[in-house]
């Protein structure tokens, strides 16, 4: 024994090179891969004994102490350059961690990592706290490693290197191609909360499958890069929707009826809302009319590209449709005060901002059409056969609900006093 310890001490001062070790490797194959998998200083007892014992070789004997001096975290290397598959250890794990920590893993590497891994997992270790952030890469190393999972492995080495708290202070990214996944305004929407990336994570708890995979791994990036590529697309989604307008435009004009199925389904309230913001009018529904386009609501998104089109300077003048049968519907008493009034647009407005639901809804379009338009429309709903109808409705105002409306709770109707010194006609 004490023969061969010296022998192992003289290799260790001579050093072993590369070639010595693929040789003894090649020599002790069978007796190489069998102490791969045992501690080091198990390793080296078990070379000297088998090197020593009377049934060895010469040669094997000398390689069973080179691989002795060379230690067993070199003769695992060696032996998975020759394509021998020796599972990472823990120990190995941690220095391929400090190794790839030594030259600084860029971003966008990490967040291809965090994708390759699985953001899920990746989330998974970075809030336990029972065990480091750095143990549990590690051992998740060591398990991708024994699974032959080359990818995975070196992904986890790479966030391992990042480390934990470059995790928490977020990746800068070009997060476009995620983000236009998610969508644009879903995306406005959870960059507006007080902390995006908490509202980004438990919106993800409330979706399934990929959406939900493509948000946690959002939820990695820096906010300031992901508000970034919400304005790149923002823009680009803006110019698609203006691209669809200027396209209406050369088409030809549009009719006074078409604009106003349009405020139909969109929505009049939400139309007068855009009218009054403090943006543009034409480029937030530009953008809303884009975004519709991206969801695949062509009707939606027609509807915004035609009153986009039409414009705020024409649409506050006024359109000229025939509304008799609306008009008739909401009340056509209570219309022709407003109507004979001061300001009926004005007056209609506030009293759709009184209202809710549908009856705000009606008021609200009525306030669209023109002035003069609406008032003579009024006029042909105050025909001679509505006025049985209206004198009962001003007896007891009262909706299908058993509730006055809006218009019917306005005292002092000079329409009732007209419809009382008439007579109904045939």
């Amino acid at each position: 024994m004490a023969a061969v310890c010296r022998r192992r001490e003289q290799l260790q001062a001579e050093g072993i090179r590369p070639e010595t070790l693929a040789w003894a490797v090649a020599e002790a194959s069978d007796a190489a891969i069998t102490l791969a998998d045992v501690p080091g200083p198990v390793m080296v007892r078990r070379c000297l004994e088998q090197a020593r014992s009377a049934e060895t070789t010469g040669p094997e004997s000398e390689a069973l102490l080179v691989l002795s001096a060379a230690g067993v975290s070199r003769l695992r290397q060696e032996l998975r350059s020759v394509g021998v598959p020796v599972p990472l250890s823990r120990n190995e794990a941690f220095r391929a961690i400090r190794l790839a920590g030594a030259k600084s893993p860029d971003h966008d590497s990490v967040l291809r990592a965090i994708e390759t891994v699985g953001p899920r997992d990746v989330l998974t270790m970075l809030l336990d706290k029972e065990t480091p952030f750095t143990k549990s890469i590690a051992e998740a190393m060591t398990g991708a490693s024994a699974q032959g999972e080359g990818s995975r492995l070196k992904a986890l080495t790479i966030i391992g290197a990042f480390g934990f708290r470059g995790l928490h202070q977020g990746l800068r990214v070009d997060a476009k191609r995620m983000v236009s996944l998610i969508g644009v305004s879903v995306m406005s929407s959870l960059l507006d909360e007080k902390s995006p990336r908490r509202a980004i994570r438990a919106r993800a708890r409330r979706e399934v499958g990929d959406t939900a995979e493509i948000l946690l791994a959002l939820s990695f990036v820096q906010p300031s890069s992901l508000k970034r590529a919400v304005a790149v697309l923002t823009a680009r989604v803006r110019k698609c929707g203006f691209r669809e307008v200027r396209r209406v435009h050369q088409t030809g004009a549009l009719t006074h009826q078409q604009v106003y199925e349009s405020i139909k389904a969109i929505g009049a309230v939400g139309i007068l809302r855009r009218l009054d913001a403090p943006a543009p009018f034409e480029s937030s529904l530009a953008l809303e009319a884009g975004l519709a386009l991206e969801l695949g609501d062509q009707e939606r998104a027609t509807a915004l590209v035609i009153v986009c089109a039409f414009g705020p300077w024409r649409l506050r003048k006024g359109l000229k449709v025939d509304v008799v049968h609306e008009i008739r519907k909401t009340g056509a008493a209570a219309i022709a005060e407003v109507v004979y009034g001061p300001n009926p647009t004005a007056t209609l407005r506030l009293l759709a901002a009184a209202a809710s639901g549908a009856e705000a809804e009606s008021l609200t379009r009525l306030s669209f059409v023109e002035p003069r338009h609406l008032e003579r429309c009024t006029s042909r709903a105050l025909d001679s056969r509505m006025v049985a109808g209206i004198e009962a409705a001003l007896e007891a105002p009262v909706t299908a609900l058993g509730q006055p409306t809006s218009l019917e709770r306005v005292e002092g109707n000079p329409t009732a006093q007209v419809a009382e010194g008439e007579s109904p006609g045939d």
